[in-house]
């Protein structure tokens, strides 16, 4: 027994005596060693804010070299029901000064930093709370970068109009489907955007949605409500009778329950009401079979009827047709000299304008000629032809216009090149070039229409002067430039002055998206 004793005491002797020579090969460094002295247990800001910090460090055993260290932020997202996905970097940058693409809620963070000499890693834990709503009056961006659509969120401040403090990026990605949690992704290359109230065969409440339109799908977004996204509740599906088209190029609002959706040169309609929903393509003859009908039209604003003026693109022809209509009528000009049921022209771009007591533009093109269309259409759907002008040698680089816009107060035409935008009077006949963008490529103009049966110049109009008159005077452009296009992305407001004034600048511009494919100002009363 006393050897067993002794030999087990040598033994261990030896174990320790073993143990601490090795003492001399490793370098054993504190693990609290590394201090960041001013991280609370918890961080809060609002949904969309910027979230800034800069960590104070400290070493206790030696003399601090930040060079050799590297930083990651993270968050993890319990709601997200795919386990891989829960963990989100939000940056790796020492300070924090970044917009998390989180929705409102509580998420578990870790500061982690490495020693990439030593390997030592050190991981400190917070809370990041994001609380608030979002505001329901802003700008809508979509944009494309790579052939994917992008949305971004402009929201205004009510106490300082169309100052426009604050930017969503990548909004989509802040809304959390209320099925299952996933944020909404956008899916497919970019068409349009349409802001418009309606209601369907699930959610019987008028509401004002969001319409983000790619070439794969229609998402729609609740934005009387706050920004909610639910897939069943807000499905573009309710909108359809059986279930077809699956989504829309672009959807055109008239009242709530009362809209427009336009599908592979196809156009449908929804009249809550009256049970009519998405369902047989209303761009038909009386006779029967449909017509390839062109994405442009002129619909007059304050248009409860739905009253549209449409293009034929087989037989050439203008036709109208409103929401209750089965097919489309042909419209007649007999004793104008322009026949407008046999063209013979292709059409370059069809709108309308609320001057002049409502009128619908047309641009027609034959072989080498380049014509005006003015013709009288209004809310009810009265149809008078003005005027055809060939404007060949006024409109200056007529052939390489790509975009065109008429505005609401004077009637002014906008088309723009790749790089210039001409104005044209079509009254006092004056042109100007009134723009240029050195250095840019313009993607977009338009005008800001309102849905909701609210009209420009009308008495809700001028009772919210002060918030909606920039936004609807003024020629929205949209550029970039060719060399970045996945980021230079602007937006400018351009406000229209009479007299064939200069164009100012109204809103200050929207910038960092992609290409812009299109604007829309979320049009609630």
């Amino acid at each position: 027994m006393k050897h067993i004793f002794y030999t087990s005491i040598f033994l261990i002797i030896t174990l320790f005596s073993s143990c601490n020579k090795d003492l001399g090969h490793y370098d054993y460094v504190d693990a609290d060693s590394l201090l960041v002295t001013n991280l609370e247990e918890s961080m809060t800001i609002k949904i969309g804010d910027i979230l800034k910090f800069s960590p104070e460090l400290k070493s206790t055993v030696r003399t601090l070299d930040e060079s050799q260290l590297t930083f990651e932020w993270s968050v993890f997202d319990r709601s997200n029901p795919d386990a891989k996905q829960r963990r989100k970097i939000i940056s790796r940058e020492r300070d924090l000064n970044v917009v998390p693409k989180l929705a409102v809620g509580d998420y578990p963070g870790y500061f982690t930093i490495r020693n990439e000499v030593t390997q030592n890693i050190w991981t400190y834990r917070f809370k990041l709370s994001i609380t608030g709503a979002f505001g329901k009056y802003g700008f809508f961006v979509l944009s494309d970068q790579d052939g994917n659509a992008h949305l971004d969120y402009f929201q205004d401040n009510p106490e300082k109009w169309n100052s426009f403090p604050i930017a969503y990026r990548d909004f989509n990605r802040l809304l959390p489907n209320e099925i299952d949690g996933k944020t909404l992704e956008l899916v497919g290359k970019p068409k349009s955007l349409t802001s418009a109230s309606n209601l369907d065969q699930v959610v019987r409440l008028g509401k004002n949605y969001l319409y983000v339109n790619t070439e794969q799908h229609t998402y729609k977004i609740n934005v009387s409500d706050g920004m909610l996204y639910n897939t069943i509740l807000y499905n573009f599906i309710n909108e359809t009778a059986a279930g077809l088209p699956s989504s829309a190029d672009k959807v055109i609002g008239v009242s709530s329950g009362q809209s427009f959706a336009i599908k592979d040169n196809n156009i449908y309609s929804l009249y809550n009401v009256m049970q009519k929903f998405y369902n047989v393509p209303i761009n038909s003859y009386p006779s029967g079979g449909t017509f390839k009908m062109s994405e442009m039209l002129a619909m007059p604003m304050g248009n409860s009827g739905g009253n549209m003026m449409v293009f034929n693109m087989d037989k050439k022809s203008l036709m109208k047709l409103n929401l209750l209509a089965a097919n489309a009528i042909p419209l007649t000009s007999e004793g104008s000299g322009v026949d407008v049921s046999n063209l013979q022209m292709d059409l370059v771009w069809l709108g309308q304008t609320s001057a002049f007591g409502g009128q619908a533009i047309a641009i027609l093109k034959d072989e080498s000629k380049y014509h005006l269309l003015r013709m009288t259409f209004t809310e009810s759907g009265g149809f008078v032809v003005n005027s055809m002008t060939d404007i060949t040698d006024t409109f200056t680089d007529i052939a390489q216009a790509k975009h065109f816009a008429v505005d609401n107060l004077y009637g002014y035409i906008f088309y723009a090149t790749d790089n210039k935008i001409y104005q044209y009077d079509m009254d006092s006949k004056v042109f100007k070039l009134a723009k240029e963008f050195s250095g840019r490529k313009i993607s977009l103009i338009k005008f800001t229409t309102f849905s909701s049966n609210l009209k420009v110049g009308g008495v809700g109009f001028n009772r919210q002067l002060e918030r909606l008159e920039p936004v609807a005077y003024s020629l929205i452009v949209g550029s970039y430039q060719e060399n970045k296009p996945n980021d230079s992305g602007r937006v400018d407001f351009l406000r229209v002055n009479g007299l064939m004034g200069a164009l100012t600048e109204s809103i200050k511009p929207f910038e960092g998206m992609g290409k812009v494919v299109d604007v829309v100002y979320t049009d609630i009363m």
